[in-house]
This record gives structure tokens, C-alpha cells and sequence, in this order.
């Protein structure tokens, strides 16, 4: 078997797909989409893949925020 490397679940044969919907998809593990080797290329769930991404993006904004506020008070320290 096949597993997922978001979830862990196997692959079942309803992960293919029956029309033209890919319900599998291809994760770069470095964030790098140009770094083809093997070794860092994992198939997940796209539902999976979706959410990772949204998890991050969510994460990289939260830390934007704390920047903003850090860059603001140190600015604000100096005057």
C-alpha cells in the first residue's frame, strides 16, 4: 500500500480518478516546486495537500503580524 504523507491513510482505488478529478496529488517536501528529484516528491490527498497549504499560508501570516508589531514598537521605542 500507498500511503498518504499528510494523513497517512492508504490510497484506495476511489482516490483515482473516474472523471477528469484528480483526488491525488504531488507534494514538493522543501516547498522547492523546481527541486524534481524523487526524494523530495511525496504523493498526498489533494483535500490533504489543501490543507497543509492553508495550515502554512495561515502560519506565514501570523508570523507577518508578529514582524509588523515587533518593527512597530521599535520604531515607536526610538521616538
Amino acid at each position: 500500500n500507498i500511503n498518504c504523507w499528510h494523513c497517512g491513510k492508504p490510497f484506495t482505488l476511489a482516490d483515482f480518478p473516474i472523471r477528469k478529478t484528480d483526488l491525488i496529488t504531488e507534494h514538493h517536501l522543501d516547498g522547492n516546486h523546481m527541486n524534481m528529484k524523487l526524494e523530495n516528491r511525496t504523493l498526498v490527498h489533494r483535500s490533504c495537500h489543501k490543507s497543509f497549504h492553508m495550515k502554512d499560508r495561515r502560519a506565514k501570516q501570523t508570523y507577518d503580524h508578529s514582524l509588523a508589531a515587533i518593527e512597530k514598537l521599535m520604531i515607536g521605542s526610538k521616538g
